[in-house]
C-alpha cells in the first residue's frame, strides 16, 4: 500500500479539481486553473511567489507563471518587483464585495448575532459561514464587547471543513452523498497522521447534529478554542449556511457549550430563518 504524503494546511484550500469535471466539454479548465491560483491568497499572507503559488495550487510552476502574469495584466493581482510577490489587485476586491452584496441575509443575521454574542460575552465570536470547496468562508462576525478576543477573525477569514465547527455542522446538514465525497476529498489532503481523529469528529459531529442540532469542536481547529455550530437553511435560498460561537476554551468550557451556546445558536437560527 503507498503511503500518502501530508498536504500542506494551504493546499488543502485547493478546490476539489478538474477531474470532478472530466468529459464535461462545456468545463473550461484553463479559466479553473487561474481561480485557483486566486484561491491561494489567504488572509495574511505577506505576498506570494509563483513557487508558493505552484505548490499550494498544485499546478506546475511555467502555469502558475502564465496565470499570474495574466491575472496582473487584467488587474486580479499585483506584482512587486521589489519582492517577487504577488497580491491581490482591487479588481478582486471589488468582485468580493458584490458577492458579500448578494448574500442579503447578513443584513438580517447581524443584529441577532450581535445580540447572542453580548448574552454570551467572554470576547466569544459569533459566526455566519459558507462552504468554499474545502472551507467555510465567514461572511458575517459579531463579537461580545466585553472580555479578551480569542478569535482574530473577521469577514473572509476561512476555516477547515474537517476540523472546524462550522465545516461540521455543514458536513452534517448536506446530502449524505456530498457529505461522503468531500470526505474523500478531505482525506486525499490531510495529514495521515490526524485523519483518523478528523474523521472521528465529523462522524461524532453528525451524530449530534443529528440527535440534538448542534456539535462541537473543542481545540481541534486551533488549540484552547472551543466552538459550537448549528446548520441555517433558509426557505428562500438554497444556500446552507453555518452559525458558530467560539472562544478561549477556559471562557466556553464543554458544559457551557453543551447547556447555554448550543441551546441559543439554535435559537439564533431559528429567528434568522424567520426573516
Amino acid at each position: 500500500m503507498r503511503k500518502r504524503s501530508a498536504m500542506p494546511e494551504a493546499a488543502a484550500d485547493v478546490a476539489v479539481g478538474a477531474k470532478s469535471f472530466e468529459g464535461d466539454r462545456q468545463f473550461v479548465s484553463a479559466l479553473h486553473r487561474g481561480l485557483e491560483v486566486l484561491r491561494c491568497f489567504q488572509p495574511g499572507d505577506d505576498g506570494l511567489g509563483n513557487l508558493e503559488l505552484s505548490q499550494r495550487s498544485g499546478l506546475g510552476p511555467s502555469t502558475v507563471s502564465r496565470i499570474t502574469y495574466t491575472l496582473t495584466r487584467l488587474g486580479y493581482l499585483r506584482y512587486d518587483a521589489a519582492t517577487g510577490r504577488y497580491r491581490l489587485g482591487v479588481a478582486v476586491l471589488g468582485l468580493g464585495y458584490a458577492c458579500l452584496a448578494g448574500f442579503r441575509i447578513r443584513e438580517t443575521a447581524q443584529a441577532h448575532m450581535q445580540e447572542m454574542a453580548e448574552a454570551v460575552g467572554g470576547g466569544v465570536l459569533v459566526a455566519l459561514s459558507a462552504r468554499d470547496n474545502l472551507r467555510m468562508v465567514y461572511l458575517a462576525c459579531a463579537r461580545s464587547s466585553e472580555g479578551v478576543m480569542s478569535l482574530q477573525l473577521d469577514v473572509g477569514s476561512r476555516l477547515s471543513l474537517g476540523r472546524s465547527a462550522a465545516g461540521r455542522a455543514y458536513l452534517a446538514a448536506t446530502s449524505t452523498e456530498e457529505r461522503e465525497r468531500l470526505i474523500v476529498e478531505l482525506e486525499a489532503r490531510a495529514d495521515p497522521a490526524i485523519w483518523p481523529a478528523t474523521l472521528t469528529g465529523i462522524r461524532d459531529s453528525v451524530r449530534s447534529v443529528h440527535e440534538r442540532g448542534f456539535c462541537m469542536s473543542l481545540g481541534n481547529w486551533r488549540a484552547q478554542v472551543n466552538t459550537a455550530g448549528v446548520p441555517l437553511r433558509l426557505a428562500h435560498d438554497d444556500t446552507l449556511y453555518t452559525l458558530t460561537c467560539g472562544g478561549a476554551a477556559y471562557t466556553l468550557p464543554r458544559l457551557k457549550l453543551e447547556k447555554e451556546v448550543g441551546p441559543r445558536l439554535l435559537d439564533l437560527a431559528a429567528r434568522i430563518s424567520r426573516h
